[in-house]
């Protein structure tokens, strides 16, 4: 009996073997005879395409013979900002891989020849197109040929040779484009540039009242100065997932009736960049944002709403999802009252450790542009944990913030150094102390109010501007941002002003 089982089994064996064997051949084979597939050869490349997201809009789409229905806009649009993504990565390392796939022979022998030309003299271009206004001129009634204006290309451009920065550009361009539909996929057949301008930054709208302004080194309010008393805030029960499905707006209501109460002027709040939907902002999100925004106004309080937290795509190619989170974020809210300012990127200088400081000092540059660009009325700032010499010394912010948690004796070094340095108001944007106390190890609520008395006197013998961290003590933690180790998420739980119940702690007392 056991013998038969035995034989069976081996049977089973050799026949599933076979069958994948054979069905393994049988796969070869089809791809073989097919051909190499274009979507199967550029998959790897088009794979990390998750951050070129070029704004399109499509402006005229009537054509006299054929008509061209929102199925064609949307694979002539996929193919065609596909072949810019392909080029522009191509000319970042010259290299010719994939250009095939995108430009018909004749409109690809310039590009070879401009790939071998800067091979030949050690030049890398790196760059990326932001927005595209397309008006069809002529879809031929077969559906294989499309012929096209782009209007108003924004390109932005840095140009390396030997690794080194030679170069940096922003122009607007126009195009005529003729694409042609070939294995179902639209190729560049003809592409001429018309004019190259450089771009203009939009003009300033109608003066907008009861917004805070600068004036040199000092802010202003209805015309007379204004002193940042601010709190950086999130809500008790939900730190660092204030907007999304916790968002509450009674609570928020409620939070900032208390936030006016004691005395303060400001809050400082974060947007989720991958919360809020990257390049496409998600409705609900920014209705939310509209929400807290109008909360604050009714309580007369300032906000400096806080751009890009946990974001880290820095490289050229991928500003266009910049561009397209900005104009779904920053626009909406240009005439906004509630808003003081627009904190680009919550300490940047600690990505400069992960990425070059050329890439985030670049980002940076080119996020205060947009931002200006898309809201014109609010001052923009940038959060550091320690300011980066560039910044404090250029006037492309309103205000220099810094954010100070080192040890207490080492701030009347580092404030009057900054009071002196930079040309604009200096704020304290982040800094506190925790009350975790176990035996031996941590803080009372007497020793963090000492701490805060201590900064407070050079603050005021300064420029008085602060944003203290935080609101509340926090009952709970994301454990994707902080993880479970209790030496890290204990003493961040109770860097409140306020207990985890809402009562005050002594440092209140020392508040000016």
């Amino acid at each position: 009996m056991n013998r038969w089982v035995y034989r069976i089994n081996i049977i089973a064996v050799f026949l599933a073997v076979n069958f994948f064997i054979i069905r393994g051949i049988g796969s070869i084979l089809a791809f073989v005879k097919s051909g190499a597939d274009r979507e199967q050869m550029m998959a790897k490349v088009l794979k990390v395409n998750d951050y070129y997201k070029p704004v399109f809009t499509w402006r005229n789409l009537e054509n006299p013979g054929r008509e061209f229905l929102e199925k064609n806009q949307k694979e002539v649009q996929r193919d065609y900002a596909d072949s810019w993504y392909v080029k522009n990565l191509n000319f970042s390392v010259n290299s010719k891989k994939g250009i095939a796939d995108f430009y018909t022979d004749s409109s690809r022998v310039n590009i070879y020849r401009n790939i071998d030309l800067n091979k030949k003299n050690n030049i890398t271009v790196h760059g990326t197109t932001l927005n595209h206004a397309i008006d069809v001129n002529f879809y031929s009634a077969d559906g294989k040929l499309v012929s096209f204006d782009d209007n108003n290309v924004t390109e932005v451009y840095k140009v390396y040779q030997k690794d080194s920065l030679i170069a940096r550009t922003t122009t607007t361009s126009n195009y005529k484009v003729v694409m042609l539909l070939e294995d179902g996929f639209w190729r560049i057949r003809h592409m001429v540039r018309e004019q190259a301008n450089e771009v203009v930054v939009s003009s300033k709208d109608t003066v907008i009242e009861d917004l805070v302004t600068r004036e040199g080194k000092k802010l202003l309010y209805k015309n007379k100065p204004f002193y940042i008393k601010g709190i950086n805030y999130y809500p008790k029960d939900s730190p660092w997932e204030m907007f999304g499905p916790k968002f509450k707006d009674s609570i928020i209501e409620q939070d900032f009736r208390k936030v006016a109460e004691l005395g303060f002027n400001t809050v400082r709040i974060f947007v989720n960049f991958t919360d809020f939907g990257k390049e496409n902002v998600k409705p609900e999100y920014l209705e939310q944002l509209r929400t807290t925004l109008n909360i604050a106004e009714k309580q007369d309080l300032k906000v400096i709403v806080t751009l890009f937290d946990f974001f880290g795509q820095y490289d050229i190619i991928n500003w266009s999802i910049t561009e397209q989170h900005l104009k779904g974020i920053v626009a909406p809210f240009k005439t906004h009252k509630a808003i003081l300012a627009w904190d680009v990127k919550n300490e940047a200088d600690l990505d400069m450790n992960v990425h070059s400081v050329e890439q985030v000092q670049h980002w940076l540059e080119f996020a205060l542009e947009r931002i200006r660009f898309y809201d014109p009325n609010h001052l923009v700032t940038i959060g550091w944990l320690h300011p980066h010499p560039y910044f404090i010394e250029n006037g492309t912010t309103d205000f220099l913030t810094f954010h100070f948690y080192e040890k207490t004796t080492r701030f009347p070094v580092v404030y009057p150094k900054l009071l002196k340095e930079s040309n604009k108001p200096v704020v304290l944007g982040e800094f506190g102390l925790h009350t975790w106390k176990k035996a031996f190890f941590g803080n009372s609520e007497k020793t963090q109010a000492e701490h805060f008395q201590y900064i407070f006197k050079y603050l005021e013998e300064g420029e008085k501007h602060f944003i203290a961290w935080t609101l509340y003590d926090f009952p709970e933690l994301p454990k994707e941002v902080f993880g479970s180790l209790p030496w890290r998420t204990l003493p961040q739980k109770n860097m409140g002003i306020l207990d985890k119940n809402g009562k005050p702690k002594k440092v209140l007392e020392v508040f000016p």
